[in-house]
């Protein structure tokens, strides 16, 4: 199974280690990547589902699988998380890419999430058609 950046409780993704505290406390947000780009993004619970319907499955089998996920951008999460959270509409801007490396520097997890950021700078749209729906 394939899925694309995590959001929701307890998940550990940039969008949830980066903007999710910043949004909730009213604080500013600089976001990684292109604001603006369509962003596959995966919601957790919709993942396990998605995992214990297809180990159920004998049609799993084989292939790689991409599990369903919602497409907008990193702005309209941001302005969504914003609103269900009754958070303050912040200040929002896209992250200078030094001020990336200073964060990665301090902070082994983002070190690791250096080489991934190309995914934040252009189009990332998880394509789950394949996918059967269980009720």
């Amino acid at each position: 199974m394939r899925a694309s950046d995590f959001v929701g409780a307890g998940t550990a993704s940039l969008y949830s280690l980066t903007v999710v505290p910043r949004v909730l406390a009213g604080e500013p947000v600089a976001y990684v990547g292109d604001p603006d780009a369509a962003h596959g993004w995966t919601y957790a619970g919709d993942a396990a589902r998605t995992l214990i319907a297809a180990s159920q499955d004998d049609r799993a089998w084989g292939r790689a699988w991409h599990i369903p996920s919602t497409t907008v951008s990193a702005r309209e999460l941001i302005e969504r998380l914003a609103e269900v959270a009754g958070a303050p509409a912040g200040k929002f801007e896209q992250m200078a890419p030094d001020e990336f490396d200073q964060i990665a520097a301090a902070d082994p997890i983002m070190a690791e999430a250096r080489e991934m950021l190309y995914l934040f700078h252009q189009p990332l749209i998880l394509d789950a058609a394949g996918f059967w729906v269980v009720s």
